[in-house]
């Protein structure tokens, strides 16, 4: 009887981010990339396994017998665990072939939580006086090594001089590593090959990623998840739907980042680098490093492209911090998976209410004119040198997010007019901060601030920037009534009962109005003179 071989990397982010280093981190992607879209598949291909699916750490293997699954599953297990030093797991399950596909899927998940229950082994225990790893802090160094530049050696676990080989390889576009796979993806007549391509990948250090931006020197940090996909891939009915829709999934992702990365982070200049860093892709999940000035339209041309790639039904959430260059990439990864949690909390409840909204209308009555549904929900959070204020602290801030897709690029393009129309950042900052305040307090301020244009024209161009952004979020603006117009407000205000503050979408802009790209890149090919 043959059987069924899942493989589950696990630990993936905890051993990416487990160094402050980004050539590490890079490093530590693409070795465990390689593992699991080449060494799986290697290693399943030499015992006659068929691989059903294979990427975002997950392989699925079928046509094995019991003893073959499980010799392969633990000879992977001991290869990753030591080329990790423990550092990252490997579960696997095995199930009959025989059978309906979800009584298979329940064997094998059932399988893997048992073997899970039995523990990993632990860890030789150190020895007295051994050095930890310089880079990652984690392991006993191994070696002494010298990085380029560098004065004195720094002491090195194996884990990590397996995370710098693996970096390295990446560095020279090897087969499977995220960078040759998006190469494929870009368009085939204006990318060069070989050591060309290879010479446009991005720079190794942050400080000199930032600078291909506009000068700023902070930084944007994306995570994109996709919404539901759990509850998509148990309604499939047979291995091969499941591994079909997999691989639609994971290719449409690497379509969109392609996209993204072609349009807003190219290369414009001969001889440039891309503006952009992936340090994870693969199934539904992305994260990337790029200037702040990139970040918004990145994530928007992301989100927008995976939902065509996948016919509009699968849609992803995103979540975006602007920060300054010196914040360590373990609190990036914090906030920006708190950021994504609440945007994928919203997508949930919005779509909750857009069914109940359908629901509880009458046979006789006329529906009520729906938006369409959002192709992503965005949620974005600037941290400062002195503050860090995540989505769990809102509670009495005044903020419109999370974002749909759609409201978010129009926020987008209208804080470009607002940084455009010349009013000094000082008042809207003063607007901004009023706007927390009482009735009066955002009255009189918002009221000078429009007052104080220079010309007529500067004044009516104002208002119709901010007009539009106190009101992009309609769903959630329409549950709260407006301010009486007695005193003459520039635009549209809500008051939520709930928290006692005022609502709108311009301190979101003004958050966002220093990390936009004003001008255009122009359209000059990669690797061509201008």
């Amino acid at each position: 009887m043959t059987h069924y071989l899942w493989l589950e990397i696990e630990g993936i982010q905890r051993f990416v981010f487990s160094s402050p280093k980004l050539k590490v981190l890079r490093g530590g992607s693409a070795l465990l990339d390689i593992f699991n879209r080449t060494r799986m598949v290697e290693e399943a291909k030499k015992r006659d396994g068929e691989v059903v699916l294979v990427g975002g750490g997950h392989c699925l293997i079928r046509g094995l017998s019991y003893t073959t699954a499980e010799e392969l599953g633990l000879a992977l297990r001991r290869e990753l665990y030591r080329d990790t030093d423990g550092l990252v797991g490997l579960a696997f399950g095995i199930a009959p072939a025989d059978g309906t596909w979800p009584t298979i899927r329940d064997a094998y998940r059932a399988d893997l939580t048992r073997r899970a229950r039995q523990g990993a082994p632990a860890p030789a225990p150190l020895p007295p006086f051994v050095a930890l790893c310089s880079y990652c802090g984690l392991s006993p160094a191994r070696e002494l090594y010298r990085e380029q530049g560098e004065r004195r050696p720094a002491s090195l676990c194996h884990s990590c001089r397996q995370r710098l080989r693996a970096e390295h390889e990446s560095s020279r576009a090897h087969r499977e590593t995220i960078w040759e796979r998006l190469r494929r993806r870009f368009p085939a007549d204006e990318v060069p090959d070989g050591e060309a391509y290879c010479a446009m990948l991005p720079p190794r250090e942050l400080a000199e990623l930032v600078e291909l931006g506009s000068g700023s020197r902070y930084l944007a940090y994306v995570y994109c998840d996709g919404n539901g996909m759990g509850k998509k891939l148990r309604e499939v009915e047979s291995a091969d739907a499941y591994g079909k829709l997999s691989g639609m999934v994971d290719d449409a992702l690497h379509r969109a980042v392609a996209s993204a990365l072609w349009k807003h982070c190219r290369p414009w200049l001969p001889r440039g680098r891309f503006a952009a860093e992936v340090l994870l892709l693969g199934g539904d999940d992305l994260i990337a490093v790029m200037p702040a000035d990139r970040g918004a339209d990145f994530t928007s041309e992301v989100l927008d492209v995976f939902h065509r790639e996948t016919k509009r039904e699968l849609r992803l959430s995103a979540g975006v911090v602007f920060a300054p260059l010196a914040t360590p990439i373990a609190i990036l990864q914090q906030v920006a998976d708190d950021l994504l949690r609440s945007a994928k909390r919203y997508a949930y409840l919005d779509e909750a209410r857009q069914r109940l909204q359908r629901k509880d209308v009458c046979a006789e009555s006329s529906p009520p004119p729906e938006r369409p549904p959002a192709c992503g929900y965005i949620d974005f959070q600037e941290l400062t040198s002195t503050e860090i204020e995540v989505c769990g602290r809102r509670a009495h801030a005044i903020t419109c997010r999370p974002y749909r897709c759609d409201d978010f690029a129009e926020l987008v393009r209208r804080t470009r007019e607002l940084r455009a129309s010349g009013v000094p950042r000082g008042r809207l900052h003063a607007m901004a901060e009023a706007l927390r305040g009482t009735e009066r307090q955002a009255r009189s301020i918002t009221r000078l601030v429009v007052g104080r244009a220079n010309e007529e024209r500067e004044r009516s161009a104002l208002l119709d920037i901010l007009k539009p952004l106190a009101t992009a979020k309609e769903p959630r603006a329409q549950s709260y009534p407006k301010y009486p117009d007695g005193g003459d407000v520039p635009y549209d205000l809500y008051w939520d009962e709930r928290q006692e503050h005022l609502w709108s979408a311009v301190p979101d802009a003004l958050e966002l109005i220093d990390h936009l790209s004003v001008h255009q890149q122009p359209a000059t090919p990669a690797g061509r003179d201008a």
